[in-house]
Order: C-alpha cells, then structure tokens, then sequence
C-alpha cells in the first residue's frame, strides 16, 4: 500500500506533467514546431481546437494588457 505522501507526490508529477503536455502542444508544436512532440502523459490528447492565431493573440493580449501568466492561460483554456 502506497503511504499518503507518495500518492501527493505522484499527484503532483502527473499534473505538472499535464500542464508541461498542454503548454509544448499550444505554444511548441502550434506556434514554432513543423511536427509533434512527444507527450508525458499517455492518456493526453492534443487540442488542436486551438490555432496559432488564438495562440498568438492570447500572447499579445497578456504582452498589452500585462495579464499574469494564470490569466493568460485561461483565456488559452477556455
């Protein structure tokens, strides 16, 4: 049985693996990459609902209205 604090520390990696996955699909492989890069998480399925131009307006708004990084990724995930 797994102790109470490895299961915290597990649930941690795997959401900081979930926002790495979500972060490399939107702003690598949307904006600057020509392929795929691998994802951390096998369950992770790309959101290509988004385009580089949201993308790129998202960047543009946060650089102009000077929003926090939280801001602007919930602008990116809604």
């Amino acid at each position: 049985m797994a102790s109470r604090s490895s299961q915290r520390k597990s649930s941690a990696v795997d959401k900081l693996s979930d926002y790495d996955d979500i972060c490399t699909d939107i702003l690598v492989d949307k904006v600057e990459f020509w392929s795929e890069t691998h994802k951390m998480a096998n369950h992770y399925k790309t959101r290509r609902k988004v385009t580089e131009r949201e993308i790129l307006d998202v960047i543009r708004n946060m650089i102009q209205n000077k929003l926090s990084p939280s801001e602007a990724a919930d602008s990116l995930l809604r």
